[in-house]
């Protein structure tokens, strides 16, 4: 890898402008070996990767929750993703120059002062301080899709502002940089916000019509794993006074505020959501879904170190009061003709067959099975992503139905024979195709 390739390279050029590099550009190439600076392309260049992979992860966020495209500043964010990059690697040839001068004791060293060292730094980081001014001062705070190049922008300038006060030695610098840091700290707090109105007024563009997952909650979740990673640099750009109740809770980190209330939003867009299932065991199909989907992201990330083990316990809960609800919902009709003889003294019972017999010419075993089949064949396109928790379905549903039956069969004083169990293996080869979608 050549290190004049930097020159010719849009990634930088986008950010840098070569008018404003020459003269950095020609002290480098004089100073500094090209085996160096090979290196701190490389450097670059897998910066630039990290980053851009990072804000694919999102891509579509914004136009998922809602947000306006119109007035974000694309054109500054077609280029902006390659700023911490950049920053970083002339930071590494100043670090390089200053380092060689300081063993000098700051005087001449191979043809260059210190003097020159901050003219030829001067414009290209006055560059980069500008593009981080205009993209601040820009409607991104509206785009929670560009929140984590921003926290790049905010750390990549932390990094560099040590070098930086070496090389200018001047107080105007300080001021400069905590001018650009104090924009980018109005920047993040400003996506958050919008991002906590966007995910309270969320309407889905697509209903879920299988009881699968809400397409807001992997987009969502994913995003808070990664708010938690950036956990000690947010609650430090949070860490200052504010009039909304953004973070209005006590007892716990500003990002872990953040954390909880997002999932608390999102569980909100979800019973929401759930009220538009005509269905009831439907909707408790797709509640059940989503929550278990929320707590497996919150057990298998860092996310798990923002919530109480009480929270975990009151999630599980619900899951398992949804798969009830579900059984209930969906198979005590099922069931309801074996279990209405139940119970009944013999001269009743005779007389409820008798009427079911001249009324439905069905059998209350017959009527089990219609009601059987149809059940099964409106849910086989309902889904449940998760094996384990589809598994665990069957076997419930299949565990109730058996229990009713044979309870049937005893009300009947008729014994559970091969016949029935024949039925039981055909039931469970049913029951195993739900929820496939």
């Amino acid at each position: 890898m050549n290190t004049t390739y930097i020159y010719n390279d849009s990634r930088f050029n986008a950010i840098i402008g070569l008018k404003s590099f020459v003269t950095f550009r020609e002290l480098v190439n004089q100073q500094i070996l090209a085996e160096h600076s090979r290196d701190l392309y490389q450097a670059f260049h897998i910066k630039h990767y990290d980053i851009l992979t990072g804000c694919k992860f999102f891509d579509g966020f914004d136009s998922l929750i809602g947000v306006d495209s119109q007035n974000l500043g694309e054109e500054h964010w077609k280029s902006i993703k390659s700023w911490p990059a950049v920053l970083e690697y002339i930071a590494s040839h100043l670090k390089t120059l200053w380092t060689q001068l300081f063993k000098q004791n700051h005087r001449a060293c191979n043809g260059f002062t210190h003097d020159d060292l901050s003219k030829a730094a001067e414009e290209p980081v006055g560059r980069l301080f500008t593009v981080a001014s205009i993209v601040s001062d820009h409607e991104v705070r509206k785009s929670p899709e560009k929140l984590f190049c921003v926290l790049n922008m905010y750390t990549a300038l932390m990094d560099a502002y040590p070098i930086l006060r070496k090389v200018f030695c001047r107080e105007s610098i300080s001021t400069q940089v905590e001018g650009v840091l104090g924009k980018l700290k109005d920047s993040v707090r400003g996506i958050v916000k919008e991002l906590k109105g966007l995910i309270r007024t969320y309407t889905s563009q697509k209903e879920v019509q299988d009881g699968g997952i809400l397409s807001l909650s992997p987009y969502l979740m994913r995003y808070i794993s990664l708010l938690v990673k950036h956990k000690g640099l947010l609650d430090t750009i949070l860490d200052h006074d504010h009039t909304d109740d953004l973070l209005a809770v006590d007892g716990v980190s500003l990002t872990c505020r953040l954390v909880v209330g997002l999932i608390t939003d999102l569980e909100s867009v979800i019973y929401k959501h759930s009220r538009s299932f005509a269905s009831e065991g439907l909707q408790c199909i797709f509640l059940m879904n989503n929550i278990h989907f929320i707590l497996q992201e919150v057990e298998q990330s860092d996310v798990q170190l923002t919530v109480k083990a009480e929270w975990i316990k009151k999630r599980q809960s619900r899951i398992r009061g949804y798969i009830k609800r579900y059984i209930y919902a969906s198979w005590v009709p099922v069931t309801s003709t074996l279990d209405v003889s139940r119970g009944m003294p013999p001269s009743k019972k005779a007389w409820i067959n008798f009427l079911n017999i001249r009324l439905t010419s069905l059998t209350p075993l017959q009527s089990f099975a219609s009601s059987f089949n149809a059940t099964c064949n409106l849910q086989m396109f309902w889904k449940v992503p998760c094996p384990a928790l589809r598994d665990e379905l069957h076997v419930k549903i299949m565990e109730f139905i058996t229990r009713a039956y044979h309870g049937h069969l005893e009300s009947q004083r008729q014994s559970v024979g091969q016949n029935a169990k024949n039925f039981e293996r055909g039931w469970k080869n049913k029951i195993d195709e739900l929820f496939e979608g």
